[in-house]
């Protein structure tokens, strides 16, 4: 998953530089492919299937959500395989399909961030084109865990659910304005992470409207998620540890990857949480446990 940084205007990437040498230090590369406190190791080459299997100061930015996409597909196949396994008593329902577009969603962002790990490197132009899939993934799945957890959540709250779906809406048109207009690309931490702060409203008030049932199952989740998310706002922002020791996580360790680790976990969470929700609803819709 990409910085969310403005659009970036440097000049172009030297990525030809020399067959002899794959690898140099920041001061060879273009502005837009630095990374602060991060020295060495960038690729001087325009990316090849090779940079998935060589070490370099983006193979683990590549990796971590790598596989995190493969976990995320296998759990859609049990989920949906376990679900249709049941579906005489539990037919595939408008909010089965919010489920499934949730869990593509998830496998998508991580796919396209691992994609412009991987394409880093290479013209202006086309570094631009996959920063833009990579937002946009990021935005998709924002906005969907917005819309699921949201209808699941206040089912028997229908007021309470439009009005926080209309919430939705207005984030969804400040996320894309910042994805697709230019002079708000320098807007775009701040719009995500406004955005992100945001779903704290209707799930601090689902805290209080939630039976018992609900929270004994999806509470535990929520809150590893709202902690995982939390972890990766700050160690995003602060770019720790390598602000403490410049060149020393070159390779391992440096923010963006721990970043990308709690962005995995933290939305795992929030996917059992919303599949345990669904169970909840597909079990029993009469009783309006969820």
């Amino acid at each position: 998953m990409a910085a969310l940084s403005g659009h970036p205007t440097t000049r172009q990437c030297v990525c030809e530089f020399s067959e002899a040498r794959t690898l140099g230090s920041a001061n060879e590369v273009p502005e837009y492919h630095r990374r602060p406190y991060i020295l060495n190791y960038y690729r001087l080459q325009r990316p090849k299937i090779r940079d998935f299997f060589t070490w370099h100061n983006e193979t683990l930015n590549i990796w971590t959500h790598l596989i995190g996409m493969v976990l995320f597909v296998v759990r859609a196949i049990h989920w949906y395989n376990g679900h249709i396994a049941m579906r005489r008593v539990a037919p595939f329902s408008f909010y089965s399909a919010l489920v499934m577009l949730l869990l593509l969603a998830a496998i998508t962002c991580l796919l396209a961030s691992s994609l412009y790990h991987w394409r880093i490197c290479t013209t202006l132009r086309e570094h631009s084109c996959y920063l833009r899939l990579d937002h946009t993934g990021i935005m998709g799945m924002c906005l969907l865990q917005f819309v699921t957890g949201v209808s699941l959540g206040y089912s028997c709250e229908h007021p309470l659910q439009l009005a926080y779906l209309r919430l939705t809406g207005v984030i969804g048109v400040a996320m894309l304005a910042v994805v697709i207009l230019p002079p708000l690309h320098n807007f775009q931490i701040l719009t995500f992470s406004l955005c992100g702060v945001s779903g704290l409203l209707p799930c601090g008030h689902w805290f209080f409207i939630a039976r018992t049932a609900q929270l004994q199952a999806c509470a535990p989740f929520i809150l590893a998620t709202i902690i995982g998310y939390s972890a990766c706002l700050t160690v995003f922002t602060k770019r720790w540890p390598e602000c403490l020791s410049p060149g020393r996580f070159d390779l391992v360790g440096h923010s963006h990857q721990i970043f990308h680790v709690l962005v995995f976990l933290a939305t795992a969470a929030y996917l059992e949480a919303i599949i345990v929700a669904h169970d909840l609803l597909q079990s029993d819709p009469a009783s309006c446990v969820v």
